[in-house]
């Protein structure tokens, strides 16, 4: 039987060869083309340590460029400054200065010689916010409140005058009309008084206080005083700027003690009171 051509052994054997070739080939370039990448070794990634960072930025503290105000110190006086402040120089040898840091307060005062020197020991005792001027007793250096002189200190806006002072502690709920300050002036001194207006259906002589009590604030009542009276508020006019001012209480014992000036005895020791903080 005759064999057609292609379908011979001889021919398929060169059929199958050439298909094994083709694709011998193609396998032999797809693994150049892409096989060399996958089998080359890859790069091992780069630790996360060894990564360059920006080291980390400690933050600035916040400065404050605003210009720090000083504190006010508070004055400190040397013995010169008030041996000037308070005229030593015009006064006897005998005369004492007294002045308290704490409160802000000074004055002079000398003893009268003709009096019995043992009664008339002028002390001063500082107590609160109270100064007294005593004898020398012992009554009076037991219960100074009761046979000395003193002032007591109060405090004030230095903007204030003596009269807005007293208003502002002792009146703020008061009527004026009813209860109010008046201010007088003897040589330096301001001296301001307390005054009401009585209730004359509740006033006679056995309660002359009463009406003071119906209209004036019950803390204003030991402040209570009249012009002429031994008991009223102090402030020196040189000192208006002043934190300070005083109610001043003449009592008994050292009423001896004067100013101090040479020439002129006269003058009583209050009258040189300066408040000086």
């Amino acid at each position: 039987m005759p064999i057609e051509p292609g379908t011979s052994p001889k021919h398929r054997y060169e059929l199958i060869k050439s298909t094994l070739l083709v694709i011998i080939g193609a396998l032999i370039t797809i693994t150049i083309v892409y096989g060399i990448p996958f089998f080359s070794p890859k790069e091992s990634p780069t630790p996360i340590e060894s990564i360059a960072t920006t080291p980390e930025l400690t933050p600035s503290p916040v400065v404050d460029n605003t210009p720090v105000k000083d504190t006010p110190t508070e004055k400190v006086y040397t013995q010169d400054e008030l041996n000037t402040i308070f005229e030593m120089d015009k006064k006897s040898p005998d005369t004492k200065l007294y002045y308290s840091p704490k409160l802000g307060v000074g004055f002079t005062y000398a003893t009268y010689s003709i009096l019995d020197p043992l009664l008339n020991l002028d002390t001063v005792k500082e107590i609160n916010n109270k100064i007294y001027l005593i004898d020398g007793s012992k009554e009076a250096d037991a219960n100074p409140s009761k046979y000395g002189n003193s002032i007591e200190i109060f405090t004030k806006d230095p903007k204030d005058t003596l009269e807005q002072a007293i208003n502002k502690e002792f009146l703020a709920e008061a009527n004026p009309k009813d209860c109010f300050v008046s201010v007088k002036k003897h040589s330096t001194l301001y001296r301001a008084y307390i005054n009401y207006v009585p209730d004359k259906t509740k006033l006679n002589d056995d309660n002359a206080f009463y009406g003071g009590e119906v209209y004036c604030p019950s803390n204003a009542m030991p402040y209570i005083g009249n012009e002429g009276s031994t008991s009223f508020f102090i402030l020196n006019e040189k000192d208006f700027n002043t934190t300070k001012y005083g109610f001043l209480s003449i009592g008994s014992g050292a009423q001896s003690a004067n100013a101090g000036y040479k020439d002129n005895k006269d003058i009583p020791w209050f009258e040189t009171i300066r408040f000086l903080k």
